[in-house]
């Protein structure tokens, strides 16, 4: 890697470094499919090599047959996931959740973006399932699926049974919640014609 000087640009007085996306176009292409690992509860009893092994032990069970995964530590109890190919990255991210470690405590996994912190304290959300039970026949399009979980957060995927209809008992989406906004108990659907469902 060579690195070279470039002159700060001066903004209100003060010198920054101005990025464009010509500059990180590239390395943000070679982290597309990576996945952020963030183990909450982390305290020194589960410590870097229980990490490494238990994270290791995660990707040789579930994720190795769609290819490499190159694991990054990014801090106390914060990982980079890079998978070789998108259907690896999908794989991990789809898995059925909750996952837990060391016994009890909740880790999380989330697609890298580039406005994402890799810090556990600036976590300010997390993925979640959620179930939609005796759901009407006509209600299962992802156009419909997608306006109904959006009354508890931002959705992610459905799992692959609701996506295969195979059963019909209960729609199941992953929905990405924010943590300091209230979940609702149940859902109101309205038709344009204003029935409820």
């Amino acid at each position: 890697m060579e690195l070279k000087f470039v002159e700060p640009v001066a903004k209100n007085g003060k010198e920054l470094a101005l990025v464009n996306e010509e500059d990180v176009a590239s390395e943000a292409k070679r982290w597309e499919n990576a996945v952020v690992a963030y183990f909450l509860g982390h305290d020194s009893s589960f410590d870097p090599p229980s990490f490494s092994m238990f994270i290791n032990n995660l990707i040789d069970s579930e994720w190795r047959k769609c290819g490499n995964v190159k694991v990054y530590s990014q801090g106390p109890g914060v990982f980079v996931l890079d998978f070789e190919s998108a259907r690896g990255k999908e794989l991990a991210l789809g898995s059925q959740g909750p996952r837990f470690y060391d016994g009890s405590k909740p880790f999380i996994l989330k697609p890298w973006s580039r406005d994402m912190s890799l810090e556990i304290k600036e976590l300010k959300s997390a993925p979640i399932w959620i179930k939609l039970p005796n759901l009407r026949l006509h209600l299962w399009s992802p156009e419909a699926l997608s306006k109904i979980v959006s009354l508890v957060g931002r959705p992610l995927f459905a799992d692959t049974v609701t996506a295969s209809r195979e059963t019909l008992c209960f729609a199941r989406v992953c929905v990405e919640v924010d943590f300091d906004k209230m979940l609702p108990d149940s859902v109101t659907i309205e038709d344009d014609k204003g029935y409820r469902l």
